[in-house]
């Protein structure tokens, strides 16, 4: 059995398929190798990993898999299709406002976009407008929208142009409650950057709570999701942003039922400490962590 890192795994959700030339796989399929655990796992891959680069890998403590080009017998390994309707009513950015209705979770000026005319009308009200494709990830297919300009439809979400301070992203298990939180760094369009790890008490300052009410508030939010259907591992993505000075909570902006970023940055603070993780199209002062013949790489930069 190989693993496939299936970054297509949102955009295919619906159709529960696995795209082999999904283009961008190549950009980051080398997180594999910082997130797998497994000894003696095989990944499937057509791209050629050169003997230094695995050799430096390995001298950062990562597990080294076999390589494999053929395609029988192939298992999603960012994120798969097991119990597909739990996670259908999560994933879909128009299921899980239905999902968690009632929750308080995602604020009621978000609202779906299934047609022409639905757009069409938010657009009519004064304002600049954040849309989110119903199934992508990492902020493709994300866009700003100005009010009284025609757009074609997309199916999706759309909520006010926010005022945002900081996005993170929340990876816990509901089994037990254990959880770990990382900053997103969030470039044009909503597109990930980067981030760090960060304690309940950095974060609680970001809304001048205690750090004792924020972690009350957290269970909350896990046994929210519970009683709506959630299980296991997943991932949301949350938002503090600013209304005329004062701070506010977005606090379920999507929920990923598929490995994060969030591992790779977890990863990396065990190997190399604490630190940030950083993407980037320019050469950087950093432990550069991705293969040097792609454009877009990718650094840890350890804290002083």
């Amino acid at each position: 059995m190989s693993d496939i890192v299936n970054f297509d795994f949102d955009v295919n959700f619906p159709n529960r398929t696995i795209d082999f030339s999904y283009k961008n796989r190549s950009l980051f399929e080398w997180v594999y190798f910082f997130i797998n655990k497994v000894e003696n796992s095989t990944l499937y891959t057509t791209e050629n990993y050169s003997k230094s680069y695995l050799e430096k890998l390995k001298s950062f403590g990562c597990v080294i898999p076999k390589i494999s080009n053929d395609r029988e017998g192939i298992s999603p390994w960012w994120g798969n299709f097991d119990e597909y309707e739990r996670k259908e009513k999560f994933i879909s950015k128009i299921n899980i406002l239905k999902t968690l209705n009632g929750t308080n979770l995602i604020p009621d000026f978000v609202t779906d976009v299934r047609s022409q005319e639905k757009l069409d009308r938010v657009l009519k009200n004064q304002g600049s407008y954040f849309f989110r494709e119903e199934y992508n990830f990492s902020g493709i297919g994300s866009c700003i929208y100005e009010s009284g300009k025609f757009y074609n439809f997309k199916k999706g979400v759309i909520a006010p142009l926010l005022n945002v301070k900081q996005t993170f992203g929340v990876t816990v298990d509901l089994d037990n409650d254990t959880y770990f939180i990382c900053t997103n760094t969030i470039g044009a369009n909503g597109t990930f950057r980067g981030g760090h790890l960060v304690g309940v008490n950095s974060f609680s300052k970001y809304l001048n709570s205690r750090e004792d009410s924020i972690k009350e508030e957290f269970k909350d939010i896990f046994a929210k999701l519970r009683a709506c259907g959630a299980k296991g591992v997943i991932q949301f993505d949350s938002l503090i942003y600013d209304v005329d000075g004062k701070s506010h909570w977005y606090k379920i902006v999507e929920v990923n039922y598929r490995k994060t970023m969030g591992l790779l940055i977890k990863s990396l603070t065990e190997m190399f400490g604490e630190g940030e993780f950083v993407i980037s199209t320019k050469p950087i002062n950093g432990i550069q962590i991705s293969p040097d013949n792609l454009k877009l790489k990718s650094y840890y930069i350890p804290k002083v």
